[in-house]
């Protein structure tokens, strides 16, 4: 049999077994029993890491942003200046305004705007800054607000106060 896109052969026995086959290739079966899957071929999808220099550099082993083809997927974000990379201040208030200008700058680099942002999780030192946060939060993002997942951890990297990650999609309008 000759297969003219990939193929994911199943065997039906009490046992599967998975093989894949390349466009032009032959391919012989005796003494099973099999079902074809014919998988459509997967395009390449553009992957590029988003820095700022305008936001703070990644305190470990990790990007400030990835873009995956239209998809860009910002790390979290501390209320940290890119000068000192110290925080802007104790305020809950002050860090998290800090923390929204320092995705900004990463959105702004990948061509984006906080109206691309469709997800973001916050992530609290202490969830009585819930109301606190939210007012800064609501200036950045002022009309079709993204969805959100809010939560209290046991402790933030540098004992920040406030963490905002987000994701952005290209294109929206």
């Amino acid at each position: 049999m000759t297969v003219a896109s990939s193929a994911k052969l199943t065997a039906k026995h009490t046992h599967t077994t998975c093989l894949y086959i390349k466009q032009g290739q032959s391919c012989f079966l005796s003494d099973i029993n099999v079902s074809l899957i014919f998988l459509p071929k997967m395009a390449g999808v553009m992957r590029k890491i988003i820095r700022s220099v305008k936001a703070p550099k990644a305190i470990g082993p990790y990007s400030q942003a990835v873009l995956a083809d239209k998809t860009l997927y910002i790390s979290g974000q501390l209320g940290l200046s890119h000068e000192t990379m110290e925080f802007v201040s104790e305020d809950v208030v002050e860090q998290t305004e800090q923390a929204l200008k320092n995705m900004g700058h990463i959105l702004e680099e990948a061509g984006m705007t906080y109206s691309n942002v469709v997800k973001t999780t916050v992530l609290l030192a202490d969830m009585a800054d819930y109301v606190a946060v939210n007012e800064v939060y609501a200036k950045y993002f002022t009309s079709n607000p993204p969805a959100r997942a809010a939560y209290q951890v046991a402790c933030l990297p540098k004992n920040g106060r406030v963490e905002i990650e987000a994701v952005a999609v290209a294109g929206l309008e």
